[in-house]
């Protein structure tokens, strides 16, 4: 019986280190980082169907629901017509005194190049503890500037 339960214990073991904790991570909750939104943000624009591109968006904004209609993403130089789209990270600050922080990106679709990329600056903060949403987006466009941003609590 001993053998059997020492066998047992160390496959388990062994299925823990392979599978990299996984097994955890429904009980510990989710975690999203900033690097991980932005990457889900930029799934979301090049979808057809940007439905849900609002839960990207901090939890606490105002119709967010109706951020997938605004002007920004509908028609306007985030619109689905301009896909492919690439976000590369250029620099992240700190948290600020009210845990936000600022990340400023590249932002490329079929109308720049990597050398010429739009200016994305996003700020993220955290809506549940390790879950990081965009609070504002700003996006500039020559010398025209879009703003998406919290309205709201």
């Amino acid at each position: 019986m001993r053998n059997k339960t020492r066998i047992f214990v160390l496959l388990f073991v062994i299925t823990i280190f392979i599978s990299g904790c996984d097994l955890f991570k429904g009980l510990m909750g989710t975690t999203v980082s900033i690097e991980e939104r932005i990457v889900l943000f930029q799934t979301e624009l090049n979808k057809e169907d940007r439905s849900e591109i609002y839960l990207h968006f901090h939890p606490d904004t105002q119709n967010r629901q109706q951020i997938a209609a605004s002007e920004v993403i509908e028609t306007g130089p985030l619109a689905y017509d301009y896909q492919p789209y690439a976000i590369n990270i250029v620099s992240q600050s700190d948290p600020d005194s009210a845990g936000k922080v600022t990340v400023s990106c590249g932002l490329v679709n079929k109308n720049t190049t990597s050398d010429n990329p739009y200016d994305l600056t996003l700020i993220m903060q955290e809506g549940e503890k390790n879950v990081w949403y965009i609070r504002e987006l700003h996006l500039t466009v020559g010398k025209e500037t879009y703003t998406i941003k919290r309205i709201g609590i």
